[in-house]
């Protein structure tokens, strides 16, 4: 079977140099087509599949206050958040941070410069579960005295603003005026909250874990194995009914609700990102169509070699599969092309977009063509191949025309019959 297939490989080979013209305008209808599929799926994969490089991402709530009376809903309050850590079962880990308001000023090589900062408790990191690039995280040990002693930068901040220092874990830099020690650096995958460049943790005071009126906190935690989201927020229902007893001054009528993290980071993206994976789809059909168009009109100009072949013993299944196996051959041709429009037409893209956008848009700093994409891109080609050459493979193998052929004996008829059957083709 094996001699077989590659006997076949041979003759459509040595078939489609005869034809150049006919390869190359199938080869590029099918490049184009297949390029901007791969190039959408390297984006749906970056920004929708993969936004952010978490280990069981599906387990990461986000956690926040609602007020269903009036359709209020924005930050947990420091003291609800510290009641919410002690008496939740649902959880291996919540963790807090808090950007709005908490400007960071660093000074490293140049000039100052203002970061996108948090300050997050020490449980944040290794619920993530991402380990840092250099250095070693916020200790969970550890919670923070009133001032910021310790930072963690992102692959961005450290390639920016310190060249890429191998020996910046130890360094000390100026935060907002104050002597600060750089402790890690987090991988280039690492990008949450969406565009932080900094990290410190959470001055906690008394003040804060007492307030229950400043709803400041971002609040995140992971699922234990086993345990649902509906069982995590009717526990949280009930530790908000309990606080509203306790607490009826501040707490009347509030409940914590929940979702996941990666529905709420990607928010609308997602729809945007399927309607153009669509619209690619749709791209490749009508290069598929005319592909199988292309190619059912030189297959009918085949018809009396094949039904010479047929008369001389070969099987109707053996002229399909020299078809299919032609049709393929473009299509993986195709492929390749488009893997390298794809190549070319990723960073170009990334270029043209807006670097507020980029920073701030989950997962569009990792659109690349990777192993993942390639993949993609080779059962496009194959599916797409086969589609194609489905009905000349058909056409090749009908013993009406096989028959009729051997019974004219000239061109003549066979050459009306594809112009015939192309026009049909041209119109759909």
């Amino acid at each position: 079977m094996f001699d077989t297939l590659l006997q076949d490989v041979r003759v459509a080979l040595r078939g489609l140099m005869r034809s150049r013209g006919f390869a190359g305008v199938a080869i590029l209808a099918l490049g184009l087509g297949i390029g901007a599929n791969t190039a959408v799926y390297s984006t749906l994969r970056a920004m929708v599949l993969h936004p952010l490089a978490f280990r069981e991402l599906n387990r990461i709530l986000t956690i926040g206050e609602i007020v269903p009376s009036t359709g209020w809903e924005g930050a947990v309050a420091p003291a609800n958040y510290r009641d919410l850590v002690e008496r939740s079962t649902s959880f291996e880990r919540v963790a807090a941070l808090r950007g709005r308001g908490w400007d960071a000023n660093v000074t490293g090589d140049g000039v100052p410069e203002r970061l996108e900062g948090y300050q997050v408790t020490p449980s944040f990191f290794p619920l993530l579960g991402m380990p840092p690039l250099m250095g070693n995280v916020f200790p969970e040990t550890e919670a923070g005295s009133g001032s910021v002693r310790e930072v963690i930068l992102s692959y961005g901040t450290w390639q920016k603003q310190f060249g890429g220092d191998p020996r910046i874990v130890g360094r000390r830099v100026h935060l907002n005026g104050s002597q600060t020690t750089i402790v890690a650096v987090m991988p280039r995958e690492f990008d949450f909250p969406i565009g932080a460049e900094i990290w410190a943790p959470w001055p906690v005071n008394v003040t804060d874990l007492g307030s229950r009126g400043d709803h400041t906190l971002e609040v995140i935690g992971r699922l234990k194995p086993g345990v649902s989201t509906d069982q995590a927020r009717a526990e949280l229902n009930t530790t908000a009914a309990a606080l509203e007893r306790e607490y009826p001054g501040t707490n009347t009528g509030r409940r914590f609700d929940v979702g996941l993290l990666q529905k709420d980071v990607l928010g609308e993206t997602r729809q945007y990102i399927l309607i153009l994976m669509w619209s690619a789809a749709f791209v490749l059909l009508l290069a598929c169509a005319n592909v199988a168009n292309l190619q059912l009109a030189r297959t009918m100009g085949q018809i009396k070699e094949f039904s010479v072949r047929t008369a001389l013993g070969a099987s109707r299944l053996r002229i399909t599969s020299q078809v299919l196996v032609e049709s393929t051959l473009i299509s993986l041709a195709g492929g390749a092309v488009g893997v390298l429009l794809a190549e070319w037409a990723v960073p170009v893209t990334r270029a043209a977009v807006p670097p507020f956008i980029v920073k701030h848009v989950a997962g569009i700093k990792n659109i690349r063509v990777d192993g993942g994409v390639l993949v993609f891109a080779a059962v496009i080609a194959v599916l797409t191949g086969v589609l194609a050459g489905l009905l000349p493979a058909m056409q090749a193998c009908s013993a009406r025309d096989l028959n009729a052929s051997l019974k004219e004996g000239h061109r003549g008829s066979s050459s009306t019959a594809v112009r015939k059957r192309s026009r049909a083709l041209l119109v759909l």
